[in-house]
């Protein structure tokens, strides 16, 4: 998904296009993604030998990690499928190197920014949060390589969203098996908005997902597909943890 950019200005401009990489837009004949959220923390110097005051410099910060796949065999490497950074403050995605033995650094990142990070080709159960300090801050990366809804409990400060997705019929509510259902993130700032689809999952035999390990303060949108391309959209505003259902007409 390197390069997704979209059109800014609009409310409805979306940055979602995964052409580049050759990635369907519904993700359904393609690599699945999964995601981890970092949020950045930084410091501020002073040149105490001049005599007119200076302005509080931001300290750039770095994270760097290990990106796991944990399969049925064991843990191994995520090499050498390609992973991505969202960077809210920038507006855009950065494509991440991760070496043979799974290693990656993301370096640069600036005051209050919340950074998503995707690995092609696996499902996670849940996204996961840190917050880096001025400098180099570890942090390691797990995924899975297999799809299962999570039962865990949100951490403090995080939420999931959970539900069904169906079909409504004469006789009643149809779940659907193995729709997607994807999170994206919205943005707003003066006259341009914009979004990035930055989590995905889907439905078990029981048309149930569980999207988790979101910031409560984080806006987004629940996307659900099924394999007919017929696409419902919710927005869900900050907040705890909530259940909804969705209609796919």
């Amino acid at each position: 998904m390197p390069g997704r950019t979209g059109a800014v200005g609009t409310p409805s401009s979306v940055v979602s296009d995964r052409s580049a990489a050759g990635i369907d837009p519904l993700g359904f004949r393609v690599l699945r993604g999964v995601v981890v959220v970092a949020s950045i923390a930084v410091g501020a110097c002073s040149d105490s030998q001049s005599p007119a005051p200076i302005a509080p410099t931001p300290v750039a910060s770095s994270i760097s990690g290990v990106v796991t796949v944990r399969t049925a065999q064991g843990d191994r490497p995520a090499s050498p499928y390609p992973m991505e950074a969202w960077v809210e403050s920038e507006r855009a995605f950065r494509r991440v190197s991760v070496d043979a033995e799974g290693r990656y650094e993301v370096s640069g990142l600036t005051s209050g920014s919340w950074v998503w990070f995707v690995v092609l080709g696996y499902w996670s159960q849940c996204a996961h949060v840190v917050t880096t300090v001025p400098g180099l801050r570890h942090f390691d990366v797990l995924v899975y390589d297999r799809f299962s809804v999570s039962s865990d409990p949100d951490a403090p400060g995080f939420r999931s969203i959970s539900g069904v997705v169906y079909r409504q019929t004469e006789s009643g509510r149809i779940p659907l098996a193995d729709a997607q259902v994807e999170y994206a993130v919205t943005w707003s700032a003066g006259t341009q908005s914009g979004s990035a689809n930055v989590l995905w999952t889907r439905t078990d035999n029981e048309g149930r997902f569980r999207l988790c390990g979101l910031p409560q303060v984080s806006t987004g949108d629940v996307i659900a597909s099924d394999p007919d391309e017929r696409q419902v959209r919710r927005s869900v505003p900050p907040g705890p943890s909530i259940s909804i259902d969705l209609e796919i007409r």
